[in-house]
């Protein structure tokens, strides 16, 4: 697991960085790849809980949530618009509903929509965010406070094992991994405050706020 882990971000990682620091035509491209192989695994994910999800319907419709938020991102939408994204793709799940509703369409329409805001709408924002004033190092900053974080809550629990945090959703989550991510993500958030262009607190308020993000995105992955 530890080798397959390192293996990922020893390929990902530069090409992540890379092309965060070309530029947002860059950064478009390989969201707009990490979009659409988002929403595939999602599709996957979501079917497991007997929400499913056709491929053929899951593509557009992440596409149609992603795109309003690239456009505000070039400026071609004002802000308001990048909420267009979960209303087109609405309109998209309740065409499929009505054209191929299979033999659960509820599940199917909910599986649907599930598959276009997460993760689709959701990596619009990472465009959006690239764009904005101290886009380049608030992006990476961003993502360092994760990484780092995430990094050292495997650590630390691997390492010191102890109590679960929420054995029933996610049984490797421990305590010690828990504390050892909050620490190590909220220092790199104070550390890397300059990037974003805000003091010391401030940095602390908003590495707190991104580790609390992030915990409830792992712990809803787990849940599903």
């Amino acid at each position: 697991m530890i080798g397959r882990r390192l293996l990922t971000v020893a390929v990902l990682l530069p090409v992540l960085l890379a092309t965060l620091w070309l530029g947002q035509w860059a950064w478009l491209g390989l969201m707009a790849a990490v979009m659409a192989v988002g929403v595939h695994e999602a599709a996957d994910l979501y079917g497991r809980v007997e929400l499913p999800v056709s491929v053929a319907w899951a593509w557009p419709a992440g596409a149609l949530a992603f795109a309003p938020g690239v456009l505000v991102a070039f400026h071609y939408l004002p802000a308001i618009a990048v909420g267009l994204g979960p209303l087109l793709a609405l309109v998209l799940s309740l065409v499929a509903f009505l054209l191929a509703p299979g033999e659960r369409p509820y599940r199917a329409f909910v599986g649907l929509m599930a598959a276009a805001l997460y993760p689709a709408w959701l990596l619009a924002f990472l465009v959006l965010l690239r764009q904005a004033p101290h886009g380049l190092g608030t992006t990476f900053w961003l993502l360092a406070v994760i990484w780092l974080g995430d990094a050292a809550a495997y650590g630390a629990g691997k390492l010191v094992g102890g109590p679960h945090v929420v054995p029933g959703i996610s049984p490797g989550k421990t305590l010690a991994g828990f504390l050892g991510g909050f620490v190590v993500a909220v220092a790199a958030a104070v550390g890397l405050a300059p990037l974003v262009g805000v003091g010391a607190l401030a940095g602390a308020g908003l590495g707190v706020l991104v580790v609390a993000a992030a915990q409830f995105g792992d712990l809803a992955e787990s849940l599903l």
